[in-house]
């Protein structure tokens, strides 16, 4: 008989290591965590831990950056920095926990499990750190966990409700393996919640009931926009776990090479228009257009899983410069006397 060990954690949930078990759900019984809570904080940061670079931080940080472009983008005239800056640690934990409850939804399934062990084979179901059936007992104790958290703590209430909403879209209604218009639509919706969301918490909403004014919706818009039209690139580095989810992406849809100027076309065209949306003036202006051609030229010219990795990599950075564009017109080019104070 298999020697097993089981740590229990409340709720329902426990974790138990066998020396041998059905392949897909192998679990290693060398752990790096002795400590029984330890161990699943870190099972829960590896549900997360592939989306802190490309989303999490992002959203933060459009969140917090929007905050700081005062009557630009928000109906605070005069932002404080030190309150924004005081706001800092539950931007990040409003943008986590919205971002774990996907993750819980999203990789609870036997397709997510057998993808992910082609391209993300660290993911705690792959890694066989916990069962299907455990993250589905998790999934219901974190969903009214997190609706009370924001509810009478973080605030953005409203948009982790739709967050929510989006996810079952996503995840339970195959918003995820349709047609990757479908599933672009999708992303930029959500996109456009979380940067709303993290933008009113950034905004000190819960204490001065600060949010966003029509110019904030518009960018909020226009950044969805730029995501569904472009987030095709990901893709390009994961088609081989998409093939064996049978999924409709741009690569396998429309074939590599036109999803590929799918992807050039819009970078540079957004390039363009954040520009002159901004009124940046030629230095900057020429510089964003300038980051964008190369990421289009890219795109089209290195091909291959490291090269689409590394493009993928630039189309972040060039998201994360396209959510400072709003602060940069505030200090640059608004007038001094609403440019906030300490």
């Amino acid at each position: 008989m298999l020697p097993t060990k089981e740590i229990k954690l409340g709720l329902g949930i426990s974790f138990t290591s066998v020396q041998s078990i059905v392949p897909l759900f192998k679990i290693s019984t060398r752990r790096p965590h002795t400590n029984a809570l330890g161990y699943f904080l870190h099972t829960l940061w590896l549900f997360t831990v592939s989306d802190l670079k490309t989303f999490v931080v992002p959203e933060a940080l459009f969140g917090i950056l929007g905050a700081l472009s005062g009557p630009l983008l928000t109906n605070n005239l005069r932002p404080s920095v030190c309150l924004i800056a005081s706001q800092v640690p539950k931007v990040f934990l409003w943008t986590w926990l919205n971002t774990l409850v996907f993750d819980l939804s999203n990789q609870r399934h036997l397709e997510s499990v057998a993808e992910d062990r082609l391209n993300k084979p660290f993911r705690p179901l792959a890694a066989g750190r916990i069962t299907p059936s455990q993250t589905r007992n998790l999934l219901l104790v974190s969903v009214p966990v997190l609706l009370m958290v924001t509810y009478f703590y973080l605030g953005s209430y409203e948009e982790t409700v739709l967050l929510i909403s989006v996810t079952w879209m996503y995840n339970d209604l195959g918003g995820s393996d349709g047609h990757f218009v479908v599933r672009n639509l999708i992303i930029g919706i959500a996109y456009i919640i979380y940067g709303s969301g993290a933008l009113r918490v950034a905004s000190y909403c819960v204490l001065e009931n600060y949010g966003l004014n029509t110019s904030g919706y518009v960018w909020s818009c226009i950044i969805g926009a730029v995501i569904c039209t472009t987030i095709q690139v990901q893709d390009l580095k994961d088609k081989e776990g998409d093939r064996t989810r049978n999924r409709h992406t741009a690569p396998l849809a429309l074939g590599d090479e036109c999803a590929r100027w799918t992807i050039a076309f819009p970078v540079a065209f957004w390039s363009v228009f954040c520009s002159l949306f901004w009124q940046l003036g030629i230095c900057l202006s020429v510089s964003l257009i300038s980051f964008g051609m190369v990421i289009a030229v890219r795109v089209v010219c290195l091909k291959g899983f490291s090269a689409d990795r590394k493009t993928w990599k630039l189309w972040s950075y060039w998201l994360a410069v396209l959510y400072v564009l709003p602060v940069v017109n505030r200090y640059l080019y608004f007038e001094p006397e609403v440019a906030g104070h300490v």
